[in-house]
């Protein structure tokens, strides 16, 4: 600092400073792997798309709590879309600020609740198809694919809200699992988060 007050000079070119230039990336490296991060990632930014009343959120990316404003984002009905291929072999679709992850797999469409209830429909007879999955803040559920109501179910509380944590699309933030939270084997279209009415356009 002294000799270059302006701070003009370009200390990661220079040899003398290779090797702490070299121990500061590893350490780097090491925090992203704990955080689950990437480079990638990072440059991408962690903000979703925002639209009029909904948000979505690219595969295999996330978007943490802090991204929201929890007075805004504060659904009384919340909806998520999607159209899903390979359910057969699918994985974890969003975790939702580990209120609960919903997930295709096996043929099957299901949700993990936080409180350890899982809940999941019958083999459906097709592979891919567009998902729409309701909750209210009431407790009501209910999952269509491709139109038909395919699970309903009472919850005993509220899981709408935005809390500390993540939503994700297509993966758990910062770990791995198998079976049906793996990462999800396949494509999913356009996953969209909404409050409140299906009706208003982006």
């Amino acid at each position: 600092m002294n000799t270059d007050i302006s701070e003009f000079k370009n200390l990661a070119i220079q040899t003398a400073q290779s090797k702490q230039l070299t121990e500061m990336q590893q350490l780097l490296e090491k925090e992203l792997d704990r955080q689950g991060e990437t480079e990638t990632m990072i440059l991408d930014g962690t903000l979703p798309a925002f639209f009029d009343q909904s948000y979505s959120v690219d595969q295999n990316k996330s978007a943490a709590d802090l991204s929201f404003n929890k007075k805004l984002w504060n659904p009384d009905v919340l909806y998520i879309t999607a159209y899903l291929t390979n359910v057969d072999k699918g994985g974890v679709i969003c975790d939702y600020f580990d209120n609960f992850q919903l997930y295709a797999y096996q043929g099957k469409i299901g949700v993990k609740i936080n409180d350890g209830l899982i809940l999941e429909n019958i083999v459906l007879p097709k592979t891919k198809g567009q998902l729409l999955f309701r909750l209210s803040a009431s407790g009501d559920l209910e999952i269509r694919f491709d139109h038909d109501i395919i699970l309903s179910k009472k919850l005993a509380k509220d899981f709408t809200k935005i809390k500390a944590g993540y939503v994700t699309n297509g993966h758990l933030q910062g770990e791995e699992q198998a079976g049906k939270l793996q990462t999800y084997k396949g494509t999913i279209y356009d996953l969209r988060f909404t409050m409140n009415e299906l009706s208003r356009k982006p």
